[in-house]
């Protein structure tokens, strides 16, 4: 595991310091955290260290752990247009983003999605109600993206 992130795992008693993901997830599992998430994504680890920052301890003298600027990390939020998740992802790139993707692309092409939308569980995209064609006919929700096959 490689990489580094923009916060710093910091001992304020011996001044013991470090910036990359293996060192926050080191500190993570001496904690008792992430036992069996052998490859956490990084928004993982930064959610964890928020929630265990009283728990996480130096290497070096055991003193306690602090997480510097933690008061700019991107938070979770709800799309104000439908109601979804917005990704962290697209937090870490637009913090002030109040919008999923699905919406922002209606919003900029001037579509206006109608009230009670149901978005596709695994590509986001807006799902419409079709019939299958077999003997009865019924219906069901289908995403309409090309390729994705999503159901509900």
């Amino acid at each position: 595991m490689s990489g580094e992130l923009n916060k710093e795992l910091f001992c304020n008693g011996c001044g013991w310091s470090a910036i990359s993901l293996a060192a926050f997830v080191e500190r993570l599992q001496a904690a008792g955290m992430l036992k069996r998430n052998t490859n956490p994504r990084p928004a993982e680890v930064l959610e964890l260290s928020l929630s265990a920052a009283d728990r996480l301890s130096c290497p070096d003298c055991g003193g306690r752990l602090t997480v510097d600027g933690v008061e700019d990390w991107p938070t979770a939020r709800n799309c104000e247009q439908c109601g979804k998740p917005v990704p962290l992802e697209r937090l870490e790139v637009f913090p002030s983003a109040t919008v999923c993707v699905t919406c922002q692309h209606a919003e900029e092409t001037g579509q206006r999605l109608p009230d009670g939308l149901e978005f596709c569980n695994r590509c986001g995209s807006p799902m419409t109600m079709r019939s299958t064609r077999s003997g009865v006919t019924r219906y069901e929700m289908r995403c309409t993206s090309p390729g994705c096959r999503g159901r509900s």
